[in-house]
């Protein structure tokens, strides 16, 4: 339910419940007509639209009104983010670039880096981000957590999906940075597409996730390829590792605590 709290002459009218999907840009009106001393009325918010900019505003006949200061997510279907470079030439989602001041919201509003926008949005089971053509020289690794996952066993993965461009892919250049992309006590995410290269440590690390994985990454020019750091159900498929020297490592692996090891199939290491 909507709940409030009315004081003073606005106990004795009636107010109006409204509705923003796009962070207060624009309104529709739930109800109206409610007496203000209710307190409460019950919203069927799957009847609204999704949204992860919700705002709801009550306004008093006297003119009085009162909006929620933080975003809201009305989760009636699973979401979609962008992100893109500096350069749109070959990209395959957005159409502009890439600027941390855009929602993330659209192909057409991509953010330019992945840790801003999961810094800004909370991420659940089926959701998408789709990271555009082009190379991304970031100063931190990519850090995705179990706030940015599904959540629970069974539940469709969080999705990070590079570029499908036949010629040209998404590269996260780590110019000698440590990580390329770190993912930590995650329950269902998955990598797709994306190119990681030049890293001193471990190109992609998965450490106690469950029900995570990666297919159709290309690592090149590093020390670790992948590094599967305990948890459980993790897969690694359909990948290339190159000039590397190690294509997986494996740690805080035991036969007693881990029940299920990682499944390899159908990837490339080639030193």
């Amino acid at each position: 339910p909507i709940t409030w709290l009315a004081r003073g002459v606005t106990t004795g009218t009636t107010i109006t419940i409204s509705y923003s999907a796009d962070g207060g840009e624009t309104w529709t009106q739930l109800t109206n007509g409610i007496p203000t001393m209710a307190g409460q009325w019950l919203w069927d918010s799957t009847l609204s639209a999704p949204s992860v900019q919700g705002k709801l505003r009550i306004e008093g006949v006297d003119g009085s009104s009162a909006e929620n200061e933080r975003f809201f997510s009305v989760r009636n279907t699973a979401f979609s983010y962008y992100i893109n470079d500096g350069n749109p030439t070959n990209d395959i989602y957005c159409t502009n670039v890439g600027n941390n001041t855009n929602s993330g919201l659209s192909g057409s509003a991509p953010m330019a880096d992945l840790n801003a926008l999961l810094a800004k949005y909370d991420l659940e089971s089926g959701d998408t981000v789709y990271i555009d053509t082009g190379i991304y020289r970031d100063v931190d690794p990519w850090r995705i957590t179990q706030a940015d996952s599904a959540g629970n066993l069974g539940l469709p993965p969080v999705v990070f999906q590079g570029s499908t461009n036949a010629l040209y892919s998404t590269v996260v250049d780590r110019a000698g940075g440590s990580t390329g992309i770190q993912v930590d006590y995650a329950i269902g995410v998955l990598l797709r597409n994306i190119t990681i290269s030049n890293t001193v440590g471990q190109a992609v690390t998965f450490n106690d996730c469950f029900d995570a994985g990666a297919e159709w990454i290309t690592i090149g020019v590093g020390n670790i390829g992948f590094q599967l750091s305990g948890g459980e159900q993790l897969r690694v498929a359909h990948s290339l590792v190159y000039d590397t020297a190690q294509g997986v490592m494996l740690r805080n692996w035991n036969q007693n605590t881990n029940m299920v090891y990682p499944l390899l199939e159908h990837n490339v290491f080639w030193e």
